[in-house]
């Protein structure tokens, strides 16, 4: 004759083990909508703070021979600015700053001998923990006049 385990207790291992597989699917999805959801709040926070961001251009000064040396900007918004990312389409010049650009505060930013007639981006960017965040919905585009 031959000898196993009694039906019995075969189908309560059975029930044993999908419950602890249950269990364990249960544990590991709610520890990924945890992460995703604290994910997805941080990015709308970023992006909502970038929709606060308003700057102008407020003087341009170059040297002798016209080429940009420095931008003047205020900021008009009601969230800080960290940084500018100034693309004359060549080029990419990125400048952040020592510290934020105050809401109505006012800096200037490198010109990167960016010759006359150049049309270039300016892009904001605020900070995201350490990490910086280039508000792309924010964009001025100025073409440079020397004075």
């Amino acid at each position: 004759m031959k000898r196993g385990i009694s039906p019995l207790l075969a189908e309560v291992l059975l029930i044993g083990l999908a419950v602890s597989l249950i269990a364990g699917l249960i544990a590991y999805g709610n520890d990924m909508f945890k992460k995703r959801s604290e994910e997805t709040t941080e990015n709308f926070a970023a992006a909502n703070s970038c929709n606060r961001v308003e700057f102008n251009v407020k003087k341009l000064k170059c040297d002798a021979t016209n080429l940009l040396q420095s931008i003047t900007i205020t900021n008009d918004g009601e969230s800080e600015i960290d940084a500018f990312r100034v693309d004359s389409g060549n080029q990419i010049f990125y400048n952040e700053l020592d510290s934020s650009l105050e809401v109505f505060g006012a800096t200037s930013i490198n010109g990167n001998n960016i010759p006359e007639q150049t049309e270039v981006k300016i892009i904001p960017a605020i900070k995201k923990g350490q990490e910086l965040q280039y508000c792309g919905n924010k964009i001025q585009t100025i073409k440079i006049i020397c004075p």
